[in-house]
């Protein structure tokens, strides 16, 4: 119904759609902003969830195989209430794709959080990002010649500052200090790789189909928003107060690039 022509209050108040403007080219712009905001929504769950299965494994690993934690409570906390809250934001501000009208209408039981998202955030990319996390981790120890063989079964006794010494596989004996400055190098080496990691992601998520290549982000708020993501991530990670507090260490330079190596 048109809402400034020709339309009494009765009218108006049984109608479906009162168009304020007398333009009908507005139902067209609703439902494509109603598109949009659905997509958007879904991308930054989409997102969000990716991060959560490699903030998990590392407890299954100790909690499994005993080996030395890859995340802290306070390393946990800085990623999810610091670094990963400005990409998640803006996702929100994403522009829609060229094709975003000619895609059939979705159903109306479509869930906004479906069962392929899930599986897309946990099973895909959540597998990815946790393999190269796990890999960055070894790589550190492998570093300081500790094999993954001498990391089973050792968290409770080793690691920490009530530890003891610790004769490793190669005969070298580890100090309390040494143990626990490893265990924060390896601890930050998972945080830089899981960050870095959701980085990348952040522009997959750009496009609901279409290579990031082909349709490149007009987003200026992610970019942004990685730029504050990277500086969060360096405070957490090279400055001593945070060290202190979320138990980590600056990694060998080897290690901070190791994963364009995965």
């Amino acid at each position: 119904m048109q809402g400034k022509k020709g339309s009494s209050d009765i009218a108006k108040q049984t109608a479906d759609i009162i168009l304020t403007d007398d333009n009908f080219a507005s139902i067209v712009k609703g439902i494509e902003e109603g598109r949009l905001l659905f997509d958007n929504l879904r991308l930054s769950i989409a997102y969000t969830l990716a991060h959560l299965w490699p903030e998990i494994f590392p407890i299954v690993l100790q909690f499994t195989l005993g080996l030395p934690l890859g995340l802290s409570a306070l390393q946990i906390l800085s990623i999810d209430l610091a670094s990963e809250l400005p990409p998640s934001i803006s996702l929100a501000y994403q522009l829609p794709e060229n094709d975003i009208m000619r895609i059939p209408p979705r159903h109306r039981n479509d869930r906004l959080v479906s069962r392929p998202l899930l599986i897309y955030s946990y099973a895909f990319i959540g597998t990815i990002i946790t393999a190269g996390c796990i890999i960055s981790f070894l790589f550190v120890y492998q570093y300081h010649n500790v094999e993954l063989t001498d990391l089973f079964f050792t968290a409770d006794n080793y690691w920490c500052r009530e530890a003891e010494n610790y004769t490793i596989s190669n005969g070298n004996v580890l100090t309390p200090s040494e143990q626990i400055n490893i265990k924060g190098q390896a601890a930050a080496a998972w945080q830089i790789t899981l960050v870095v990691s959701q980085v990348f992601h952040l522009y997959m998520c750009t496009t609901r189909g279409a290579s990031f290549f082909r349709h490149p982000t007009a987003n200026l708020v992610s970019i942004f928003a990685v730029v504050i993501e990277i500086l969060l991530l360096n405070l957490f990670i090279y400055t001593p107060f945070a060290q202190f507090f979320l138990e980590t260490q600056s990694p060998p330079n080897e290690v901070d690039f190791s994963f364009f190596l995965q």
